[in-house]
C-alpha cells in the first residue's frame, strides 16, 4: 500500500493520534505535511519507505510493534522522531 504525494497534505482538521496499518509500504512526498498529530504509530513490521520531506522537524513519539524498534532506528524514521518505543497492538 502506498500513501500519495502530498494525500493529506493541508489536512490542519487531521489530528490526534495518525495509525499507519500493517500493509503501508510507502508514503510519499508530504503525505502528512500541516497535518497536526499527537503521535504517530506504525503497525508495519518493516518500516515504511518514507523520504526526507516527511514528518518534516522532530516529532516526539513513534510507537512501533513489539520487536521492531531496531529496524525503525537504523532507518530514516530514527531521525523524525525523539522516541521510538515497542508498543503491543
Amino acid at each position: 500500500e502506498i500513501i500519495g504525494n502530498s494525500a493529506f497534505k493541508d489536512c490542519y482538521s487531521l489530528t490526534g493520534n495518525l495509525v499507519l496499518g500493517t500493509s503501508v509500504k510507502t508514503i510519499m512526498s508530504y503525505a502528512f505535511d500541516g497535518c497536526k498529530f499527537s503521535k504517530h504509530y506504525s503497525k508495519a513490521q518493516t518500516p515504511p519507505e518514507i523520504d526526507s520531506t516527511q514528518f518534516g522537524g522532530t516529532k516526539e513519539y513513534l510507537g512501533v510493534p513489539t520487536g521492531c524498534k531496531a529496524a525503525y532506528e537504523e532507518s530514516i524514521w530514527y531521525w523524525r522522531f525523539k522516541t521510538i518505543e515497542e508498543v503491543e497492538f
